[in-house]
C-alpha cells in the first residue's frame, strides 16, 4: 500500500508538477515583459527571437531546477519522462507566444508613435514656413523621399531631432516627404503596422498625393 502511494506521488510530481512550474514561470515572465513594454512605450524594439529567448530562459530555469530534483530523488526514468513532457509543453507554448507576438500590443504603440512623429514634423514645417521659408515649405522634390532630408532645413532651429521610424533599421520604411514645386503643399508619409487602425479609416488621405502613394496601410498628412 505504501509503495502504491509512493508511485502515485511520483506520477503526480511528473505530470502535474513540471508543467505547473513551467506555467507559473511563463506567466511571471509575460508579466515582466508587459511591464517592460509599457515602461518604454514601444521605443525599444526586440526581434521575435530575442523575446522568445528571454521567455525560455525565465521559464526554463525554475523548471530545469525542478527536473534536477526529480533526477536526484526519483531516478533516471522520471527524469527522461519529464524531459519529454517538457519538450511538448515548450513547443505548444512557443506556438502560442509566436501567435501573440504577431498581434501584440507593441504594434499599436509603435503606430501611435509614428502619428505623433508626423504631427511633430508638421509643426516644424509650419514654423519653417512662417520663418526662413517666407511663406513656403522647404524646396524639396515632388517625388517621395526619405524625411531625413528635412535635417538640412528644420534642424535644430525648428525641431530638435528629425524623427525616424523605430523599425527603419529592420527593413520597415522610414517616414517620407514630398513638397510641391510652388512650395505651398507637402505630404508626409508613414507606413502603419495595424491595417485596421481607426486613423486610416477616419483621419487619413488615400490615393496618390504629389509623388507619394497613400493607400492603406500608409498614413499621409498634408497641411
Amino acid at each position: 500500500m505504501k509503495r502504491i502511494a509512493t508511485t502515485t506521488g511520483k506520477v503526480i510530481s511528473v505530470f502535474i508538477g513540471a508543467p505547473f512550474v513551467f506555467a507559473v514561470a511563463t506567466y511571471i515572465s509575460i508579466l515582466l515583459g508587459q511591464v517592460f513594454l509599457r515602461a518604454f512605450s514601444g521605443d525599444i524594439i526586440l526581434p521575435d527571437w530575442a523575446i522568445i529567448g528571454v521567455w525560455l530562459v525565465l521559464s526554463l530555469v525554475p523548471t530545469l531546477l525542478f527536473i534536477h530534483l526529480l533526477w536526484r530523488y526519483f531516478g533516471e526514468r522520471w527524469y527522461i519522462t519529464v524531459s519529454g513532457l517538457l519538450g511538448v509543453v515548450i513547443l505548444v507554448g512557443g506556438a502560442i507566444l509566436l501567435s501573440s507576438l504577431n498581434s501584440g500590443p507593441h504594434r499599436p504603440n509603435r503606430d501611435t508613435r509614428r502619428i505623433v512623429d508626423i504631427k511633430q514634423m508638421q509643426l516644424a514645417l509650419e514654423l519653417y514656413s512662417d520663418g526662413d521659408g517666407k511663406g513656403g515649405y522647404p524646396p524639396l522634390s515632388e517625388t517621395c523621399q526619405d524625411a531625413s532630408i528635412l535635417q538640412n532645413h528644420l534642424f535644430p532651429k525648428y525641431i530638435p531631432i528629425i524623427p525616424r521610424d523605430r523599425l527603419a533599421d529592420s527593413g520597415h520604411p522610414n517616414y517620407q516627404i514630398a513638397v510641391s514645386s510652388d512650395r505651398q503643399q507637402y505630404v508626409l508619409q508613414a507606413v502603419l503596422e495595424d491595417k485596421k487602425s481607426s486613423v486610416l479609416q477616419f483621419l487619413d488621405i488615400d490615393g496618390q498625393v504629389l509623388g507619394c502613394e497613400c493607400d492603406d496601410p500608409i498614413y499621409c498628412a498634408t497641411p
